[in-house]
């Protein structure tokens, strides 16, 4: 079995040693009703990997709520209402604005490094 699908069985839940091709299988069934019974009769091409901006932009969503989970857990409340208003800042610049900060941080960290920045498909971030 391929790493990537004892990986994909891992994030799961299971146990590296309950992994084989059933169970692979089983895990992946609604992707597959979805992409046979949404996505091919509209057109639509399959997915790719996230490029690095987004990357990136969902590993520091997941850190800002780690952060206010951590936060509340531990009874920093301004912490983690001050946390909170910035993430939903971020996800209003997204939706309203089609501005992704965390993506345009990835891109000035890589400029900074000498690097030319990745755009995304649409050619804005």
């Amino acid at each position: 079995m391929r790493e990537s699908r004892l990986e994909f069985i891992r994030q799961q839940g299971f146990a590296s040693h309950e992994a084989d091709d059933r169970l692979y299988s089983a895990l992946m069934l609604q992707p597959r009703i979805i992409a046979m019974l949404v996505a091919r009769p509209r057109g639509f091409r399959r997915l790719e990997a996230a490029r690095p901006p987004r990357r990136f932009a969902q590993a520091m969503a997941a850190a800002f709520a780690l952060m206010i989970g951590a936060s509340h857990f531990s009874g920093f409340i301004v912490t983690a209402r001050i946390m909170e208003g910035l993430f939903i800042a971020s996800a209003a610049s997204v939706v309203f604005r089609d501005f992704c900060g965390p993506a345009n941080l990835f891109n000035s960290f890589r400029s900074k490094l000498g690097a030319a920045p990745i755009e995304s498909a649409g050619g804005s971030l």
